[in-house]
């Protein structure tokens, strides 16, 4: 494995590339349904949630290489963020600045709210939650 990966943590931000990169293509071809943009995310992110709570081992071991790694791993933790960034915004349904700060914003709280999950504080139920709330007020849906 490190003749191809220079870390444990480089193998499981590579993971979470690879995970994020088959949600995002998996979305191009099936839509999301949802009467707002706030319900179409929330869905979105649950589903992946959902995904992650199936392997929890797996799923808690990437989540903590993203928390702490380190800088020579920027590059691989950058495209883990501009592939969700590029998820919520397609799942908004448009990509203005708005949307990306929005899309910015929403991602740090999906991955915070993992670690309080991966660190056993909270059930995948309350990332779902904090996601639906904020989802809700960054986009003015109450």
């Amino acid at each position: 494995v490190y003749r191809y990966f220079s870390s444990k943590e480089r193998l499981l931000l590579e993971m979470m590339v690879e995970q994020q990169s088959d949600l995002r293509d998996w979305l191009r071809t099936h839509p999301v349904d949802g009467a707002t943009a706030s319900d179409r995310v929330v869905a979105v992110l649950a589903r992946s949630n959902a995904a992650l709570a199936r392997q929890p081992d797996v799923a808690i071991a990437m989540v903590r290489a993203f928390g702490a790694s380190s800088p020579e791993n920027a590059d691989v933790v950058e495209r883990v963020s501009e592939i969700l960034n590029s998820i919520i915004t397609a799942v908004i349904g448009s990509d203005t600045v708005r949307d990306r700060q929005v899309a910015r914003l929403l991602t740090q709280v999906w991955l915070s709210s993992l670690v309080g999950w991966a660190g056993g504080v909270d059930p995948i139920e309350r990332v779902d939650e904090d996601l639906r709330i904020a989802a809700r007020l960054l986009l003015a849906e109450g």
